[in-house]
């Protein structure tokens, strides 16, 4: 009895779902801060490639990010959302890019700390800190959100599991290179 009345929620909330013209209409609005942040001419190419994937507008849009926020990038990677981040929350707000120094061992990660700090040169919203995994979470102000994306985790000998990848929302291109070098961009 419990499962047919689950069974026929369910199908309700379905139905509904269906009812609505598009799923644009569950989407949060994209403000125009996050448009110009990711319509912004002196993005890296590098950056605007991967757009086709990350979905930066709507990314950003889901986050609710604006102008006047405080967000921590932990393990930033190259910066791809501390420079978007740094755009939307403007000259009020401020970007914490922070880089586990753990990390420091895998080549993509050091040129990518040498792209976020020259990035910052020009950004004084932006700070960049190094330091260890669980020092890095220390912020001198209260966060409007933390942010943490591109993560790569290898769960070893968990239950019956033996040694298994977890991969949430990396590219498969990503993915392959995260596994082969340890760490991801």
């Amino acid at each position: 009895m419990n499962r047919l009345l689950i069974v026929v929620g369910a199908s309700g909330l379905l139905a509904a779902l269906a009812a609505t013209s598009s799923h644009a209409e569950l989407a949060p609005a994209i403000s125009k801060p996050v448009l110009a942040a990711v319509a912004d001419a002196a993005r890296p190419e590098v950056d605007r490639a991967r757009d086709a994937d990350r979905k930066p507008a709507e990314t950003l849009a889901f986050a609710g990010i604006k102008p006047g926020d405080v967000v921590a990038d932990y393990a930033a990677g190259a910066g791809y959302f501390t420079r978007l981040f740094a755009d939307v929350v403007q000259s009020t707000g401020h970007v914490y890019a922070m880089v586990p120094s753990e990390l420091f061992q895998y080549p993509n990660v050091v040129k990518g700390i040498a792209d976020i700090e020259t990035f910052a040169v020009g950004h004084p919203n932006v700070t960049v800190t190094f330091a260890a995994a669980m020092a890095a979470l220390k912020f001198p102000e209260r966060l409007d959100l933390f942010w943490i994306s591109q993560h790569h985790q290898r769960v070893r000998r968990v239950g019956p599991w033996s040694h298994r990848s977890v991969h949430s929302q990396v590219p498969e291109a990503e993915v392959a290179a995260a596994s082969s070098s340890g760490a991801s961009s």
